[in-house]
């Protein structure tokens, strides 16, 4: 998703739709869900039926497709950089 950011640029409006949305406070699944993307900030996550889009938007099908917000590795003993591309590959945005 961060390389699609930017292939597209920083002001690209993205739609991800149809996406089942992982609420990781209470683990519900939103279903069916449209989370626009505008520059590099998420502005809405709604049901896909409510959700204009702008004319703009690069629309990328989600169904059948989890989403989760980044996940961060608290514990991380980072001695080799080769290693940052599979954190990303596994969800992990941040380390510490």
């Amino acid at each position: 998703f961060c390389t699609l950011l930017i292939l597209l640029g920083a002001e690209a409006n993205l739609a991800l739709e149809h996406v089942t949305v992982i609420n990781v406070t209470d683990g519900s699944l939103l279903a069916d869900q449209t989370v626009l993307i505008e520059g590099n900030r998420i502005q809405r996550v709604a049901p896909a039926a409510e959700v204009t889009l702008p004319p703009s938007a690069t629309r990328i099908d989600g169904a059948g497709k989890y989403l989760i917000p980044g996940l961060w590795d608290m514990h991380v003993h980072f001695a080799n950089a080769d290693y940052a591309p599979l954190f990303v590959a596994n969800g992990v945005v941040g380390v510490r």
